[in-house]
């Protein structure tokens, strides 16, 4: 697969934190000369076991906290 000969940037695209979206890589993915889905992108990475939560907040839950 062509996303595999890229594993070693695309991994490195994580950043630090490892808080980069899949539309912000695809974007640098894309800038290098490499096109690749963002479903593609979070196929990769689930074939690796990586997670990649959103970053934003959410707002508090209006009527409290449910149990």
């Amino acid at each position: 697969m062509a996303i595999e000969a890229q594993a070693a940037f695309i991994l490195s695209l994580l950043g630090p934190q490892g808080d980069a979206t899949l539309a912000e890589m695809r974007g640098v993915l894309l800038a290098a000369g490499h096109s690749f889905s963002i479903s593609a992108l979070s196929r990769f990475f689930a074939r690796r076991g990586v997670t990649l939560k959103k970053s934003l907040r959410t707002r508090p839950s209006k009527i409290g906290q449910i149990s």
